[in-house]
This record gives structure tokens, sequence and C-alpha cells, in this order.
């Protein structure tokens, strides 16, 4: 009985080790599943954690490049300019030819456009063409950009620039016609090359440059048509950008000077009416 009893506690004996084996073995794989789920738990959280600052940063470098790419940096860029015939356009037109840009000027009276393309030569512009073009007219506006890719092999910069007034208060017109084409260059103007060119900005990830005005905020008397097709031209170009933000495919800016001392603004409105207007 006794060797029984012994034999029976040698038993006992083997099974507590092997239950502790057991046990030892079960928290170690508890143990490892458990790190193995904390550590799972803080790639992840330093996944979401470090998503906003990779959007930032890409964010940062596609800013980067588009400084890089801005409209500014114009050596051996093609730079189509509409209203180059004069006043804002003229001058930008020079400061493109400066920078060594390619010109393609488009404007309604020729030879006042080769008179600038003379001046943009003799400032260093790598190539001038000059396009006689009424933006107001979709099938010029076709014809610019095509003479433009033609001349030139492509399209980097588009500076919409054309613009046009006409002072009334709105009661004194008669007939729509009167103010019709106010709307038809100063905004229509900006939607047709825009519109022609941007399939060729896209492939150049190129810049749209805009002549707005103040006036698409400040309410302007005597220039009710003005002021509401510039209103026009800031909102289209507002949303072209954030359609282009999607694809990150074209940059877009928009300038809102307020009275610039131009043929236009010597012509109208009239400026004696509105003392507080002084031109720039």
């Amino acid at each position: 009985m006794r060797r029984m009893i012994a034999r029976d506690d040698s038993h006992l004996h083997v099974d507590k080790v092997g239950l502790l084996n057991y046990f030892e073995t079960c928290c170690c794989e508890r143990t490892m599943a458990l790190a193995g789920t904390l550590i799972g738990w803080m790639l992840s959280a330093l996944v979401v954690m470090l998503m906003p600052c990779a959007y930032t940063l890409s964010r940062l470098l596609r800013w980067a490049t588009r400084i890089l790419q801005g409209p500014l940096v114009a050596r051996g860029r093609v730079v189509l300019i509409t209203g180059a015939s004069s006043g804002i356009g003229r001058h930008m037109a020079f400061e493109y030819a400066r920078r060594g840009a390619k010109l393609v000027l488009a404007a309604r009276r020729e030879h006042l456009l080769r008179e600038v393309a003379d001046l943009c030569t003799s400032f260093g512009a790598q190539g001038v063409s000059i396009v006689p073009t009424d933006v107001s007219k979709e099938e010029d506006c076709r014809r610019m950009v095509n003479s433009a890719i033609s001349t030139f092999g492509g399209l980097d910069v588009l500076v919409n620039n054309a613009g046009t007034t006409h002072s009334s208060l709105f009661e004194e017109y008669t007939e729509s016609s009167e103010f019709r084409y106010v709307m038809d260059v100063d905004f229509w103007g900006n939607v047709y090359p825009t519109l022609h060119a941007l399939e060729h900005l896209k492939r150049s990830r190129g810049h749209i440059v805009v002549t707005a005005s103040v006036a698409a905020y400040v309410p302007y008397p005597y220039l009710t048509m003005y002021t509401a097709a510039k209103g026009a031209i800031v909102n289209f170009y507002d949303t072209l950008r954030v359609e282009s933000l999607l694809k990150n495919d074209i940059g877009i800016t928009l300038a809102l000077p307020g009275f610039v001392d131009t043929e236009m603004t010597q012509k109208e409105p009239p400026v004696s009416l509105i003392p507080s207007f002084e031109p720039v």
C-alpha cells in the first residue's frame, strides 16, 4: 500500500510540474499575444497621428513646386497675354519679356500690338508673336490659343487681362445691347480663352493669371455691369481653383486692382463724380 501511495505521490508530483509548465506556457503565449496587440494599436495610432503630418508635408511640397513653376518664373516659358496693346496688359508683357519669356500678344488693335512686340523683343523676350483678337468672340479665342500652340509648341501661362467698361447709371440704359458688350468682354472674354487653353495648361502644369478688379467686392457707382462682370469672374475662377486643387494640375492667380491710370480709366467712369476713387 505504501508503495502504491509513493507511486501515486510521484505521479502527482509529475502532474504538478506538467501543470505548472502548462500554465507558464499559456501565460507566455497570452503575454506575447497581448504585447502584439498593444504594438499593433500603437502602430495604428502612430499612423493616424502621422497622416496629417504626411498630408501637410505633401501639400507643402506641392506648393513649393507650384512656386517654382509660378507665373513669374518665365524664362523660356510660353506666355499668352490678352489685352496686351495698352494699359496693364502692355506692362505685363514688358515684365515677362524682361524675364525671358516667349510671348503671344493678343488684342484688337494690331498696330499697337506690333509696337509692344518690338519693345518686348528689345527687353529680352525669347520670341514674340502677335494675334489680333476680339476676346468677346469664341472663335477668335480658339484661334488665338491654337496660334500659340502652333508657334511655340505649348502654353505655360495664360494672362486673361482684356477688359472694357461703360459708365452710366443703370436706370439710364434703354436697351440691353448698350451694356451686353461689357459682359461679353469682361466675363466671356475670360471664359473663352480659359476653355480652349485649359488642356494645354494641364499638360504643362501651367498657370492662369487674371486681371479682375476690386470692383468685384466694392459697389462702384456708374459701373453696374462692370462690377457685375468682375464679380462673376472672381466666382468663376475661385470655383475653377477648387476643381483644379483636386488634381493639382494648374495654378490660378487673381489680381484685384483698384483704379489704375490707363487709357480705359482716363475715359470712364467720370472720376470727378467719384472723388474718392482717384486712379493710381
